[in-house]
C-alpha cells in the first residue's frame, strides 16, 4: 500500500513539472472587429520571409488547407514578386482586378528565450508504473533545464473594402521545430481561429 502510495507521488511530481515546462509557451491571443460582419473569400496569403522556398511552401500549403474549407484563397506570389519590405499600396495595386475580399498577413514578429525543463532518461508516460521504482532510484539520471528560443509569430486580416483590420492572432513555435512542422501547426491554428471567430466556413 506504502508503495503505491509512493509511485502515485512519484508520477503526480513527474506531471507537475512537465506542465509547467509546457506552460512557459506563450497562450495564443487573438482579436475580431466588432464592426464587420461576415465571412471573407478570396483571401491574398502573404508569408513575410526573405526565404523563397519558405514563403512558397507557406502560402501553398495554406491556400490548399482554406480549400479544404470551403474558402478560396491565392498565394501572394503569384502576384509579388517578393513579400519583404512590401507597402500598402503596392499590395492595393496588385490585386486590382483579382477580386481579393482579403488579405492576410503571416510574420515572425520577435523572438524570446524560455526555460524549458527535460525529464531524466527513460520517462514514459505511456509504459507501466514500475518502472519509475528503479528510475527514481538512480543518482545519476537526472533531469535538466535548457533554455530555447520561443519564435512570436503574428497574422493579421484586413478587409480589402475598407482596408481596415479585422482580424488578428499571436501564437508561439518553438525555434528548433522543422519549419514544416512550424508551418502545418501555425496553419492548422490560424484557421481553426479563423473559423471559431466566423470569418470562413467550417469544414462540411
Amino acid at each position: 500500500m506504502k508503495q503505491a502510495k509512493l509511485l502515485r507521488s512519484i508520477t503526480l511530481i513527474l506531471t507537475a513539472l512537465t506542465l509547467t515546462a509546457c506552460a512557459s509557451s506563450p497562450p495564443v491571443t487573438q482579436w475580431r472587429s466588432e464592426s464587420f460582419s461576415g465571412k471573407v473569400d478570396n483571401i491574398l496569403i502573404i508569408g513575410v520571409s526573405s526565404n523563397a522556398d519558405r514563403r512558397y511552401t507557406f502560402e501553398t500549403s495554406f491556400v490548399e488547407a482554406l480549400a479544404a474549407n470551403n474558402t478560396r484563397a491565392i498565394p501572394s506570389r503569384d502576384i509579388l514578386r517578393t513579400s519583404i519590405n512590401l507597402r500598402r499600396e503596392i499590395v492595393e495595386k496588385a490585386i486590382e482586378g483579382q477580386q481579393v475580399g482579403a488579405v492576410l498577413i503571416t510574420r515572425v514578429a520577435g523572438t524570446k528565450e524560455k526555460e524549458t525543463y527535460h525529464l531524466p532518461d527513460g520517462y514514459d508516460y505511456e509504459a507501466s508504473d514500475d518502472g519509475y521504482y528503479d528510475i527514481a532510484l538512480q543518482e545519476t539520471n537526472k533531469g535538466y533545464y535548457a533554455d530555447e528560443k520561443l519564435l512570436i509569430l503574428e497574422s493579421r486580416l484586413f478587409d480589402t473594402e475598407s482596408g481596415k483590420m479585422i482580424w488578428s492572432m499571436h501564437s508561439g513555435a518553438t525555434a528548433n521545430d522543422k519549419p514544416q512542422v512550424i508551418i502545418k501547426k501555425l496553419i492548422q491554428l490560424t484557421i481553426e481561429n479563423l473559423a471559431s471567430s466566423g470569418l470562413i466556413d467550417t469544414k462540411p
